[in-house]
């Protein structure tokens, strides 16, 4: 005899059939959540998916462009990302800022959103005494806005100026809530300062409050939000675990002064290189006639340029920046 759902109020009482229907909830919750398999956050995931669409993603690898002239770094950047990471299966998305005052035309934005950038605009972050600052330095502040970016759990940070050589998931690990490489100076390398072109960091508005209230308290160094972020991650991980730094390996920001300074180090890390930073000097295609000091990573940037273009169909040329 099938048994319908009024002839089930005929069977059982109300305060039986409030138990049934609870206990029913009850197994199925465990069933999705408590055996074992993926955590919630991916059943959440999966169910938004046959819903809606793609998700959100979990994590995104950042960079910013501040005006026309980055353009072909920021698009090498993003191409070389995706040639040796898989960033759907790492969940990451690519995120560009660009300041909503800029000289990059439409083109070029287009460009970028074609090799896989989401475009984000942001407004400056006034800072005062940035007047004073050298002018590439004065809208490095910007950088900042990441850690208001909480829909992430992880953020990379990498500067438009790079070229990746291979894996950096390393970068949006969760274990720890700030990261960066050791810089490099003509004296000192690694040094005990790190380098700002490369950071790996937890969102969290708390953090961006505090560093901007810090950042207004103190005086602003010459090297801009690179000293400012040297200064404010540099506690004891026992007074302030929220500002505390893990130091990720050279690998993951090689810093270009190393190939002219300290040829030795840099030979022994080059095959495991993942990032390489073009602090001192930038790609060019124009021919270098003195101080030709790192034309060997140079070239290598300038394959990737052309290998990008040729898949891409783009005739742009490279501007002539030393």
């Amino acid at each position: 005899m099938q048994i319908t759902g009024f002839q089930l109020s005929q069977f059982l009482p109300a305060s039986r059939r409030g138990r049934l229907i609870f206990g029913l909830i009850v197994t199925l919750f465990s069933l999705v959540f408590l055996l074992p398999g993926p955590p919630p956050h991916h059943h959440m995931h999966n169910f938004y998916h046959n819903r809606f669409g793609p998700p959100p993603a979990l994590y995104a690898i950042v960079t910013n462009v501040q005006n026309e002239a980055y353009v072909p770094y920021a698009l090498t950047l993003g191409y070389t990302i995706q040639k040796y990471n898989d960033l759907p299966d790492m969940d990451t998305d690519m995120v560009i800022m660009i300041p909503r005052a800029h000289d990059i035309r439409a083109s070029s934005i287009s460009k970028l959103q074609r090799i896989g950038w989401q475009i984000r605009f942001v407004d400056d972050i006034e800072i005062s005494g940035s007047e004073n600052l050298q002018n590439n330095y004065r809208r490095n502040f910007l950088k900042f806005w990441c850690w208001t970016w909480v829909e992430y759990r992880k953020i990379a940070f990498v500067d438009a100026d790079c070229m990746v050589r291979g894996d950096i998931s390393r970068l949006l690990n969760e274990s720890f809530g700030f990261g960066a490489v050791p810089d490099c100076w003509p004296e000192n390398f690694p040094s005990k300062t790190f380098n700002a072109g490369v950071l790996s960091l937890t969102p969290s508005m708390e953090t961006f409050d505090a560093l901007l209230k810090f950042t207004g308290e103190n005086e602003l160094p010459w090297d801009a939000e690179q000293g400012v972020l040297n200064r404010f991650f540099s506690l004891p991980d026992d007074v302030f675990p929220e500002r505390s730094r893990r130091v990720i390996p050279l690998t993951y920001n090689l810093n270009l002064l190393a190939f002219s300074n300290y040829r030795e180090e840099w030979d022994g890390m080059w095959d495991d290189a993942r990032i390489v930073h073009f602090t001192v000097a930038k790609p060019t295609t124009t021919p270098c006639v003195e101080n030709c000091f790192w034309e060997e990573p140079k070239q290598e940037w300038i394959n990737e340029w052309d290998e990008m273009r040729r898949r891409y169909g783009w005739t742009s040329k490279l501007p002539n920046m030393a």
